[in-house]
């Protein structure tokens, strides 16, 4: 459960610094907008918390119910756990997701007086960090498949072949929602 409490704390500072380091990027910045930005911030910060206290839980059940549930020898909690150590790979990556948005928003030259410019300089930062994202969540998806197929037969004493598929499953859905 450290993990995941870990992962969620970690993710909101990350969109912290990266909002911030943004924020120092424009030129003639409105009064009141560093305001609006943090109180913006608060709300996805709640939001991350609630989505991930979510994420886990259904992980955890579909994990404990698609391999028999109360029919094996784990139990409900034991795939929280496995779950919550799910989100390793997630954690790990994150000093790798700052770095690539650190590097990519540097090179911009936001001034607000041209909302155009302004506008097709963030777009282009959306495009500039996809490809490199998407090899990283490649590789944190495979591993978290990995801790969740063996994590959960070793928790529920069901065979590798029994957790595998649904783990695929929680990876290849944790995919789409990572390029959404």
């Amino acid at each position: 459960m450290a993990i995941v409490v870990l992962y969620a704390v970690a993710t909101t500072v990350l969109i912290w610094l990266i909002m911030d380091q943004l924020l120092a990027q424009m030129e003639n910045v409105p009064s009141g907008a560093t305001d609006y930005m943090n109180e913006l911030l608060s709300t996805a910060a709640v939001l991350n918390l609630v989505m991930v206290a979510i994420s886990l839980l259904v992980i955890a059940a579909f994990m404990h119910y698609s391999c028999g549930g109360s029919d094996t020898d784990g139990s409900f909690e034991d795939a929280v756990a496995v779950a919550g150590w799910a989100y390793a790979p997630n954690l790990l990556e994150l000093p790798v997701r700052y770095l690539l948005a650190r590097n990519t928003i540097a090179s911009l030259e936001l001034d607000l007086e041209n909302i155009q410019q302004a506008t097709a300089e963030v777009q282009s930062l959306e495009g500039a960090l996809t490809f490199p994202t998407l090899l990283t969540s490649i590789v944190v998806v495979g591993w978290s498949i990995y801790i969740l197929s063996k994590g959960t037969a070793g928790t529920h004493d069901v065979a590798l072949e029994k957790t595998f598929l649904p783990a695929v499953v929680v990876g290849v859905v944790a995919l789409v929602f990572e390029l959404i």
